[in-house]
């Protein structure tokens, strides 16, 4: 009976490993991802995951049944960045309305939020 030892020391055990690695990984790849969204939705609802400010730059990351977006808006003035940050917080559903696609990717634009 062979022991842990000459097991572990084997090269060919570290071999099978990495092939199977490998292998798995070639298939996880060539697996289309492909969007429940089969043209860029008009509204997407959703809560609030990642929410950065700077400056008067908004990036928010929405979480929606099983995809995220990632949504980017430029405020106009100090106010309007200011009643956004007392009005929503992570965790908050929103509803996003008229916005548009970059590239057919699913980075969108914020134009309205309710």
């Amino acid at each position: 009976m062979l022991k842990l030892r000459t097991i572990l020391l084997s090269k060919y055990l570290y071999y099978g490993i990495f092939i199977i690695a490998l292998i798995y990984t070639s298939i996880i790849l060539n697996i289309p991802k492909t969007s429940n969204y089969k043209t860029p939705p008009t509204i997407i609802s959703g809560t609030i995951t990642s929410l950065t400010i700077i400056d008067n730059y908004l990036k928010i990351t929405l979480k929606s049944s099983n995809e995220s977006f990632i949504l980017s808006y430029t405020f106009k003035n100090i106010k309007e960045q200011e009643e956004f940050k007392k009005t929503y917080h992570l965790g908050n559903e929103i509803l996003v309305k008229d916005y548009y696609v970059y590239h057919y990717g699913w980075d969108c634009v914020l134009r309205y939020t309710e």
